[in-house]
């Protein structure tokens, strides 16, 4: 029998180590914490930044460094934390070292001298690296330094590694490099070895890495013109053409089409591939700029007739694009009868909206009873896309339908009113009209004061317009986001009235970069003089750090979206972005998304959801920081928070990405990626233009 104080002494050992563990969790918690409070407050001088990425426990220097690599994506970080970072490219650590790369990768100031001797320590650990996940890494930090000296080795690497997650992510390398020279307008070589080896990805039914291959393919294309001049590219068309993965099709179809001397029947082929996604993506992308435009031109006009949407809408795009050369609009006048019978017979959709304003391009004449006789649709954007043509007739005076579009409250017909105002002049306006106008901006509505800024320099509007964007002032000033601000302030500048220069000059005290540089912008129009306040290098946001309890929960729950049409999807939320979880979360509570309309949709590309002001619940969004992701983090099905062209966030809208990639290699900052698509992904591939999202569930996990 065990002696009792041999008993006691275990269990006290046991209870101490729980008590220790428990004690480490709840550390690692704060310190979690507190390095999204540094990550959130963008400070990089702060100590514990430099203890962190220092620190000797693994888990605690990557989290610091991962934060450095955040906040490196948008500030300058002090000289001492570049010299750890740099001392620890060559950790005994795999974790460090593919951390610290990353973090390499993310930064965006880096001068020329530090850019050289990052790269030369990066390559020298690069030769030694035995661990997949720290080599795919450095990888990506030799991309971002951008010497092209480094090229040939990584379209080795991407054609021989036979290391797939180090393959992989030589191939994206290749493709930002291609981005890279096409932006700097230069032309580089590219390697016929990963041509071909991309034709055998592309002619392999096994093969998953078909359309990273295509990616790279399309990036190469825009960069070296001698591409679509080689025998191996019309091979590569082909391949794409029969490839399972129809995404593959879509890149190398935008890169080499037109481009292609004996492509055409391959291409045209893909009019009627059974996928709808190949059709929608020949129609938009490829068919507009292929040689033989007459022939494409009807080809086109039989697509209006495609049993989806997605083709149809596509179509309108190609065919739109085609309407600026005079063959391919001489045909389409000639069937100018048989597209207003394709135009009678849609129901309202962006495809409906596009042909519109196709057949008003081909004949305003003609097309004027069409227009006015839409102004009486019962349909809110068919009235929209009426009022906004029929603005464009000389004889259009009479105002009614644009007092009553402004007084729908509806967003879009309300923008749509301001644009035929804004086309019709200034010497058209009427009285009542104006007042209308103007009493909306004082009500400090969003669209109103968005749609004021593009009229707000007209001397009849002068004196009302700045006492009603007087009235809106404090309402937006109080409001969760600066959005609007930027263009009232703009507005009251225009006006040039020296009445309300206090207001002005209190905008200047905003910490909104955007605000504060219209506010310098308004005051110069007004005084005529410059003013000197500093722009704020960081725009200050309202909405305050999550604690840990606030991320668990956002984390906890999957969120569908319920759309009127009865589909829905399915998304999660990432964990490498909790202040965007947080902020979803809040917004899905309060009925954000609720009854909003999808406004913006590229087919089987992206489409965005949500309002830039406020939803249709009334309810506000905070300011808030954007967070860094992983590069090429973008897949399809992603979701990410829309910037305003700056490295923070003030609306709630939401992009769902279909199949684009483009914000990785130019934007990645304004669209973090904070969630995916986990169920429903297939009705990606299907129209949503302007679709009413009815709700978002919450669903625990």
């Amino acid at each position: 029998m065990i002696p009792f104080f041999i008993i006691q002494i275990i269990m006290s050992l046991i209870f101490s180590t729980c008590l220790f563990a428990k004690e480490q969790i709840r550390s690692s918690l704060d310190l979690g914490h507190d390095l999204l409070a540094i990550e959130y407050s963008r400070d990089a001088n702060a100590p514990l930044l430099l203890t962190a990425i220092s620190h000797k426990e693994t888990s605690i220097a990557v989290a610091g460094i991962k934060t450095a690599g955040k906040i490196g994506a948008f500030n300058s970080l002090p000289q001492n934390v570049l010299d750890v970072l740099l001392s620890r490219v060559s950790d005994k650590n795999s974790s460090i070292r593919a951390q610290v790369a990353y973090t390499f990768a993310a930064y965006r100031s880096f001068t020329p001298n530090e850019i050289a001797i990052s790269r030369i320590a990066i390559l020298r650990q690069f030769e030694k690296e035995t661990s997949d996940l720290a080599k795919s890494r450095q990888v990506f930090a030799l991309a971002s330094f951008a010497n092209y000296d480094d090229l040939p080795m990584l379209m080795k690497l991407a054609r021989e590694s036979k290391k797939k997650l180090v393959r992989l992510s030589a191939m994206m390398a290749v493709y930002e490099f291609g981005w890279k020279a096409m932006i700097a307008k230069k032309n580089i070589r590219a390697d016929d070895e990963l041509l071909s080896y991309i034709f055998n990805w592309l002619t392999s039914s096994k093969s998953a890495d078909t359309e990273v291959g295509a990616q790279v393919v399309y990036s190469l294309a825009l960069s070296d013109s001698d591409i679509p001049n080689r025998p191996i590219a019309v091979e590569l068309v082909m391949a794409a053409a029969n490839a399972k993965l129809d995404r593959s099709k879509n890149w190398l179809f935008l890169s080499l089409s037109s481009k292609v001397e004996g492509a055409k029947e391959i291409l045209l082929a893909a009019a009627d591939h059974p996928e709808s996604t190949v059709r929608a993506s020949f129609a938009a992308f490829v068919a507009p700029y292929m040689i033989d435009k007459v022939l494409v031109t009807k080809v086109l006009i039989k697509l209006l007739t495609d049993t989806q949407e997605t083709v149809r809408f596509a179509a309108t795009m190609g065919l739109i694009s085609l309407s600026k050369h005079s063959e391919p609009k001489v045909i389409m006048r000639e069937l100018y009868q048989d597209l207003i019978l394709i135009y009678n017979n849609l129901n309202y959709s962006g495809t409906k909206s596009n042909l519109l304003r196709l057949l008003v391009t081909l004949d305003s004449k003609k097309s004027k009873s069409l227009v006015k006789s839409e102004l009486s649709s019962r349909n809110d954007f068919v009235k929209g896309n009426a009022l906004f043509h029929w603005s464009s007739y000389p004889d259009s005076t009479e105002q009614v339908e644009i007092i009553e579009a402004l007084s729908s409250r509806h967003p879009y017909r309300i923008s749509q009113a301001f644009k035929s105002i804004e086309i019709m002049g200034e010497s058209k306006l009427q009285s009542n009209t104006r007042d209308k106008l103007i009493e909306l901006v004082s009500l400090a509505d969003p669209n109103a004061i968005e749609g004021i800024s593009k009229i707000s320099t007209w001397p009849s509007l002068a004196t009302s317009l700045a006492i009603a964007l007087a009235k809106a002032y404090p309402v937006q000033m109080t409001a969760p986001s600066a959005l609007h601000m930027p263009a009232l302030i703009s507005s009251l500048g225009n006006t040039k009235t020296k009445d309300h220069l206090n207001l002005i000059v209190d905008a200047l005290k905003s910490k909104d970069i955007e605000t504060v540089k219209a506010a310098k912008s308004a005051y110069k129009n007004i005084t005529g003089k410059e003013d000197l306040t500093p722009i704020p290098k960081v725009s200050q946001v309202t909405s305050r750090i999550p604690t840990p309890s606030e991320v668990s929960e956002a984390l906890s729950y999957f969120y569908r979206f319920v759309f009127s049409s009865g589909r829905s999807f399915t998304i999660e939320l990432n964990a490498e972005t909790p202040i965007s979880a947080v902020e979803f979360l809040r917004l899905v509570k309060k009925g954000f998304y609720n009854d909003t309309i999808t406004d913006w949709v590229w087919p089987s590309y992206i489409l965005t959801l949500g309002d830039d002001g406020l939803g249709a619940s009334g309810v506000g969004s905070d300011s808030f920081r954007d967070e860094l992701v992983l590069p090429f983090d973008h897949q399809r099905g992603s979701i990410s928070f829309v910037g305003r062209g700056q490295a923070d966030h003030n609306t709630g809208k939401i992009l769902i990405n279909q199949n684009y990639r483009f914000y990785d290699a130019r934007q990645i900052n304004y669209h973090s990626s904070f969630g995916k698509i986990v169920s429903g992904i297939k009705w990606l591939n299907q129209a949503f233009q302007h679709e009413k999202l009815i709700r978002i569930e919450m669903l625990a996990k």
